[in-house]
């Protein structure tokens, strides 16, 4: 019997983000018989609980260690494991995760892939970007090879001198589009009855963790401006606490006398059928490395209104698939307002977005671009 490939895959945190969503997808969809899969991340939920899930299924071999901080122990702890397994090949998910495989590299000789997973050099201050620069730099030295979600993300990284061309890997996220297959209008329009939503009203959505990266509180102030102008419309906001808590998110929206348009659900329901009560998916991100909600929705169909920034640029094909807008209230609510009164194009951008994904973003795709680059670095020298 062949030898199979023993694979390691950190994520320093492992709440549901754009990142353990990937990682999950790569666990329950690579190749048993070629690969053995051994996970080491956070213990938060829902993201652990998932983990646990996999494991339970026999998809993986999950290493626990109470671990909370990027030690020397630690690091020897986790670098002893990966040694007494066999590893062959560290894949980590994000920054945190990244400092953990590069320096597991010093202490024991292995290959290693990093997935960005964002990268917002941008919002650092100029010190903070300049040590984190050469910080990368001094670590790419230890990385066989980087995986971009986007090409945009690539760019930024090869334009910041983060990493040498010759190890960028574009490698997209993938989705089960038949998962998130699409209602019919009418099918659409029943499910808003049944949730208690009024259905002649316009149900612009988002699902997003409460985080500075999306930016919530514009959001928040772009559907202020479009109430202004347009205020047959509901905006369902589907959202987990993270930077930012739930009262605090309550507090704004009574502050701007919002209550009568917005409704905030718990964002660990059941994602397609949040999904199947949205008519335009709404994000205003800051940064993305390539945003899944955006492939999420616009496999239901969904038109999309997203800000012009990395991962998003990749997502959306502008008035095709959906609306590309500045960081700019005016800008959002314009293209709100669009979408909001016109239906045929609603249908025709969600038709359009349900093919982009078919053909872009397919979880096959992603798992053979994963397979070949873990071949290719096992056999190189």
């Amino acid at each position: 019997m062949k030898e199979k490939n023993n694979l390691m895959l950190i994520n320093y945190r492992s709440d549901i983000g754009g990142g353990t969503i990937n990682m999950i997808r790569l666990i329950e969809n690579i190749d048993r018989a070629t690969y053995n899969c051994f996970v080491f991340c956070g213990n938060e939920n829902p993201g652990y609980a998932k983990m646990c899930d996999l494991e339970n299924k026999g998809l993986l071999h999950l290493i626990r260690l109470n671990i909370r901080k990027i030690t020397p122990l630690s690091l020897f702890k986790i670098a002893m494991i990966a040694r007494k397994k066999n590893i062959h090949i560290i894949h980590s998910h994000g920054t945190g995760a990244g400092i953990w495989s590069r320096f597991i590299a010093i202490l024991f000789h292995v290959k290693v892939v990093h997935t960005f997973h964002g990268l917002h050099l941008d919002s650092y201050s100029a010190t903070k970007k300049n040590v984190y620069r050469l910080f990368e730099r001094c670590l790419s030295f230890l990385t066989n090879g980087y995986v971009c979600v986007s090409p945009s993300e690539a760019k930024i990284a090869i334009g910041s001198k983060l990493v040498k061309p010759c190890k960028v890997n574009v490698i997209a996220n993938g989705i089960d589009s038949n998962f998130y297959s699409p209602l019919s209008f009418e099918q659409k329009k029943e499910a808003q009855k049944k949730y208690g939503l009024n259905e002649n009203k316009v149900v612009i959505g988002c699902v997003a963790r409460l985080s500075v990266q999306k930016n919530i509180f514009f959001m928040l102030e772009c559907i202020k401006k479009l109430k202004e102008i347009y205020p047959d419309f509901i905006f369902l906001f589907a959202c987990t606490e993270e930077n930012f808590t739930f009262e605090e998110l309550y507090s704004y929206i009574r502050k701007n006398k919002l209550e009568d348009v917005v409704v905030v659900i718990n964002g660990n329901t059941e994602v397609k059928k949040v999904y199947d009560l949205f008519d335009i998916f709404l994000t205003t991100s800051l940064w993305e490395g390539l945003p899944t909600t955006i492939l999420e929705a616009s496999a239901c169909g969904i038109p999309v209104v997203a800000t012009k920034v990395t991962g998003n640029v990749d997502a959306v094909l502008d008035n095709k698939t959906g609306l590309l807008v500045n960081c700019k209230c005016g800008d959002v609510a314009a293209a709100l307002h669009t979408l909001c009164l016109d239906d045929a194009l609603k249908i025709n951008m969600g038709k359009n977005g349900l093919e982009y994904i078919r053909t872009e973003f397919s979880i096959d795709k992603m798992i053979r671009c994963h397979d070949q680059l873990y071949r290719t670095l096992m056999t190189a020298e």
